[in-house]
């Protein structure tokens, strides 16, 4: 019955991507800290735990949720789904300043099960991974698949969390990425696909005179003319 002082923020303890070879990872955010969960019962049965332990059979159990009510669902399409409705967490350090937690700590954000099995569109691919920026911006091409009844249209724009610099424990800063788009809304035809293509210039050294390794991040963000669900990309 007591609230959550960090409900609906990335744990301080949560652990940093990227992956070796630099692939954009987590993926995904679910709950995981302070949560009432089941113990052995020579122990009480119960008890307030944190950890990938509590996240993880969040992230199970919503899958199954999915799958049960679109059955037919892919198994290879069941992330980008989670992905393309999660939500974006504000920075633990200072929520509510505006400033939203690095990509390379929250992945896509936190998962939204609602969201994810109302979805009626899906974009492809679930999540961008750009490698190396020193050889300049990149180009991606996204794919919008419209699997509702109807056309729509979707304002592009997008969203940066923040700059991670060092490992272990590293510091952040509010350094962010530029994102171009080869159009600035996007219509797709009922049960159609259409493509946007955009281009991501890392952000400039936010220390003067320093020349760091930082990790980078942001999130594409598709917001529907009619007010309906707001889908995002990593």
């Amino acid at each position: 019955t007591a609230p959550s002082t960090t409900g609906g923020l990335i744990s301080s303890f949560s652990s940093y991507g990227l992956s070796p070879d630099l692939a954009l990872k987590p993926d995904i955010g679910a709950p995981g800290g302070n949560i009432w969960s089941t113990y052995p019962l020579e122990q009480g049965g119960y008890s307030n735990l944190s950890g990938t332990s509590m996240s993880s059979p969040h992230v199970a159990g919503a899958v199954a949720l999915l799958l049960q009510a679109v059955p037919k669902t892919k198994a290879e399409d069941v992330r980008s789904i989670l992905q393309n409705s999660a939500e974006p967490a504000d920075w633990w350090g200072f929520p509510g300043a505006g400033y939203l937690d690095s990509v390379n700590r929250q992945g896509a954000g936190m998962l939204q099960i609602d969201n994810a099995i109302l979805s009626t569109i899906r974009i492809e691919p679930g999540k961008l991974s750009l490698g190396e920026s020193q050889n300049g911006p990149v180009t991606k091409e996204l794919e919008i698949k419209n699997n509702s009844n109807s056309t729509v249209t979707y304002d592009l724009s997008y969203e940066s969390g923040l700059t991670t610099y060092g490992v272990i424990v590293p510091d952040f800063w509010d350094a962010y990425p530029t994102v171009a788009f080869n159009k600035q809304s996007i219509t797709v035809k009922s049960h159609k696909e259409a493509e946007v293509k955009v281009t991501i210039t890392a952000p400039e050294d936010p220390i003067p005179g320093e020349t760091l390794n930082g990790q980078y991040g942001g999130w594409i963000v598709f917001t529907p003319r009619d007010g309906g669900q707001v889908y995002r990309v990593p």
